[in-house]
């Protein structure tokens, strides 16, 4: 995958969240198989088979829509082991997705 392809990958996915969470938030219940969630999958999927994350190879990204209900802010997180493994602690970059998805 060019990086172009790549960016484009990532930037739909975005979209797609940012179209249809606060209304599958709201009305569906959460799932992993959900679109919603399987977007964010792929958008971190993507995130992290970018040539420039290769060149650290401690960065994992994880996300989350939530754990048994909607969470109202959907994340991705850049997590290096070095510093830290989970979101509750250390210092990490994360994409925060506005509660009302503007």
């Amino acid at each position: 995958m060019t990086a172009c392809e790549q960016t484009n990958g990532i930037q739909a996915a975005f979209e797609y969240v940012l179209l249809h969470y606060w209304n599958a938030r709201h009305t569906e219940t959460i799932a992993k198989a959900h679109p919603v969630c399987a977007q964010l999958s792929n958008a971190a999927a993507l995130l992290s088979s970018a040539k420039q994350l290769g060149a650290f190879p401690n960065v994992a990204l994880k996300w989350s829509a939530g754990q048994g209900n909607w969470a109202t802010i959907p994340w991705i997180a850049a997590l290096d082991s070095r510093e830290t493994t989970r979101t509750s602690h250390g210092v990490y970059v994360v994409y925060l997705f506005r509660a009302d998805m503007s």
